[in-house]
């Protein structure tokens, strides 16, 4: 976020809203979004939320 903030890079916490210069903290991490000049988006997080890690039951011991 630091270098993020420091070039003036303006970020969202969703990936096609508006620019709110807000941090998403819905997952249990810390996620943002911006866009480069040709229209791109990117994120970067802190934990993913895709792949949650996995409960384990009495079976798998």
């Amino acid at each position: 976020m630091a270098r993020i903030r420091a070039r003036g890079i303006e970020y969202r916490s969703t990936p096609h809203g508006p620019v709110d210069m807000e941090i998403n903290t819905q997952h249990g991490g810390r996620i943002v979004y911006w866009n480069e000049p040709d229209g791109h988006v990117w994120e970067a997080l802190t934990e993913s939320y895709a792949r949650q890690p996995q409960k384990r039951t009495e079976d798998d011991a």
